[in-house]
């Protein structure tokens, strides 16, 4: 019951921080991965299908959201030891930094976020390898559930595949709720879901 309550309390919290920022059309519902993988071909990306991922559960995405992880587009940089890059970047600061991306190893990192532990939280949608030998992680985020917004995270995307100075796994981070989590219909309704 607990669990309910909370989960309850982050969905306002999700709806309400959306709707005080941008004006957001959502379209909130389950998700497949076939749903996914359609919008990445309707909207032609060349996407690596080992990039493709989903957070691995409902109660994980129950901890992004109380942890204001559940925004899109995202991006969010790990240096070669695994260390999240600690500055905040604007969508503009975002394109032009993937375009130019000598400068990445100058910024802060928080050594208490580590890659390692962000990857336990996803499912990849194909298999995917873990690098260890990597200069740079970065994981891009995206949902369906904002119907507006996948233009940008797309072209993040292709920038970030596009870098040849540095060795980088991208990770393309779909924050939908996903079919494969089996949600109840009792938790369904809780959520409010179509």
């Amino acid at each position: 019951m607990k669990f309910k309550i909370i989960l309850c309390c982050f969905i306002l919290v999700l709806f309400t921080s959306c709707s005080t920022t941008k004006s957001v059309d959502l379209d909130f519902k389950v998700r497949s991965n076939t749903e996914i993988v359609n919008k990445l071909t309707e909207n032609k990306v060349d996407f690596a299908p080992q990039d493709l991922a989903t957070l691995k559960d409902l109660k994980t995405w129950a901890t992004y959201s109380k942890s204001n992880k559940i925004v899109v587009p995202e991006v969010h940089f790990y240096n070669k030891n695994g260390f999240k890059v600690s500055q905040k970047f604007s969508d503009s600061q975002c394109s032009q930094l993937l375009r130019n991306f000598e400068t990445m190893e100058n910024y802060p990192v928080n050594e208490n976020e580590k890659i390692t532990d962000v990857l336990n939280d996803f499912t990849f949608i194909s298999e995917s390898e873990i690098l260890n030998d990597v200069d740079f992680y970065i994981i891009i985020n995206w949902a369906l559930l904002t119907q507006n917004n996948h233009e940008t995270a797309f072209n993040w995307y292709n920038s970030a595949k596009n870098i040849k100075d540095k060795k980088v796994k991208v990770v393309l981070l779909n924050l939908d709720l996903n079919e494969s989590w089996n949600i109840t219909e009792q938790q369904k309704e809780i959520l409010k879901l179509k």
